[in-house]
């Protein structure tokens, strides 16, 4: 019947979805951007060359990808490659420098279609909201995860999308809608990221992103409060975002925009500082001066 149908059609979809998701985060893994990031930190400590840094292995993958349209469906996957590119030239082993890329491998080209039409971190972010990588149909939503924290990370390095106040608002709220599907009921890789973040070469950027986000504080509270909130699923991971909050600075860094104008020093209708905040600056500094004030 009519409702048997809908049912079957409801399944396929459903299973198209698992086995999309599933796929992508195959492919990502299958790049390696964690053995990328290693080399460059620590070259001495590999023998081997990384092996999708290959020239067959490039040519393979270049070829397998050429065709991919900049969607949401192609676009994480587009992201990881775009990325391994871009930290190609600086992968190195056992000391020596990275090989070149072929002529024919274009890392501008591929940044170019990972970041243009539905894909970039918005791709990234239609991958993580699918119901397969919650924790629904089967898959360990913790190793899937994983890979993708993986490839945000990395590609926040690649292509040096920080520091963040140079971020526009909206450039920022997308990766912190990342962040937030990334670790949501992830209690182990907010730990991991709590771990290493001061040391470990894949935590670092993830960590840049959150002292950035407390440089605008407290102007604008909200990106803190929201990385925060994040990261700190589960009891531990807890205690390290309140240890963080410890340390928040008083000044804030202004975001772009002229929206955003004075929100360090506060001005007059004529752009020049406000007389009180002056004041207080000149009585400030006299009281330091003078071995008092605050």
């Amino acid at each position: 019947g009519t409702s048997g149908a809908s049912g079957a059609i409801a399944q396929v979809r459903v299973t198209s979805e698992s086995l999309r998701a599933l796929c992508a985060v195959i492919l990502v893994e299958a790049l390696d951007l964690e053995g990328a990031v290693d080399r460059i930190q620590n070259p001495s400590a590999f023998d081997e060359a990384h092996a999708m840094l290959s020239e067959d292995a490039l040519f393979e993958a270049a070829e397998a990808l050429k065709s991919w349209p900049s969607d949401a469906t192609h676009g994480p996957v587009l992201l990881a490659w775009a990325t391994l590119l871009a930290l190609a030239p600086a992968a190195s082993a056992n000391g020596t420098p990275a090989n070149a890329l072929p002529e024919s491998i274009d890392p501008a080209a591929a940044a170019a279609r990972a970041s243009s039409g539905d894909a970039g971190y918005g791709s990234l972010l239609s991958l993580l909201r699918l119901p397969q990588l919650k924790g629904v149909g089967g898959m360990n939503a913790t190793l899937h995860k994983s890979v993708l924290k993986n490839l945000l990370t990395s590609s926040l390095a690649a292509f040096d999308v920080l520091p963040v106040h140079k971020l526009r608002v909206e450039e920022l709220a997308s990766l912190l809608d990342v962040l937030e599907e990334l670790t949501a009921s992830q209690p182990a890789l907010c730990e991991q990221f709590w771990g290493g973040a001061r040391f470990d070469g894949l935590e670092a950027p993830l960590y840049a992103l959150l002292v950035g986000c407390r440089e605008r504080h407290p102007a604008d509270a909200t990106p803190l409060l929201r990385a925060l909130t994040a990261l700190a699923e589960g009891p531990r991971a807890a205690e390290c975002a309140l240890a963080f909050l410890q340390h928040l600075p008083s000044v804030a860094l202004p975001a772009p925009g002229e929206a955003t104008a004075g929100a360090v020093v506060p001005l007059d209708e004529d752009g020049a500082p406000r007389s009180e905040w002056v004041d207080a600056m000149s009585s400030w500094r006299e009281a330091r001066e003078g071995g008092g004030g605050a």
